[in-house]
């Protein structure tokens, strides 16, 4: 399941008509929001639908610092 189609999308164009920095700024506070609360079971799983969704991993993007 992809969480923006889904979740977000609709939500964000179901003709709220709010203003859109209004919204970028709601959508800040709700990413802050599941940063604080990661360790909480229902927050967990929206982390991994995003994850999911916009997480990208691939041995090209891999890196080691400092040694």
């Amino acid at each position: 399941m992809d969480i923006y189609r889904a979740a977000i999308r609709p939500i964000l164009f179901s003709g709220l008509k709010a203003d859109p920095e209004w919204l970028h700024q709601k959508t800040l506070q709700v990413l802050g929001w599941l940063d604080r609360t990661h360790d909480r079971i229902p927050t967990t799983w929206i982390d991994t639908q995003l994850k999911q969704s916009y997480g990208l991993t691939h041995s090209h993007l891999e890196q080691t610092l400092w040694g």
